[in-house]
C-alpha cells in the first residue's frame, strides 16, 4: 500500500528537562516542551489536543511534590 494521502502521525510534546537542544534556555526563548521522550520531565500528566494539527501537549504534571502548569505559567499554552 502507498504511504500516498496518509496523514502523519501527530506528535506528543511534553515539558522538556531543558537539556534537550545545545541553546536550551527556556527563560530566554519560551521554549519549555519537547517531543523527544528522553527529555520529558515525566511522559505522565493531562495533555491538550491542538484541533488544528492533532498534536498533544502536556499541560499539567507533578515532578517530585511540585505542579508544573502551562495555565499558572507567564505565556502559558493556548491550544
Amino acid at each position: 500500500m502507498s504511504s500516498k494521502g496518509r496523514r502523519p502521525k501527530p506528535k506528543t510534546f511534553f515539558f522538556c528537562d531543558g537539556k534537550a537542544c545545545p541553546n536550551c534556555s527556556r527563560p530566554v526563548t519560551g521554549c519549555m516542551h519537547t517531543s523527544n521522550p528522553f527529555h520529558a520531565l515525566s511522559l505522565e500528566g493531562e495533555f491538550r489536543k491542538n484541533l488544528g494539527d492533532g498534536s498533544m501537549w502536556q499541560c499539567g504534571i507533578s515532578v517530585n511534590g511540585g505542579i508544573i502548569c502551562d495555565s499558572s505559567r507567564p505565556g502559558g499554552l493556548t491550544l
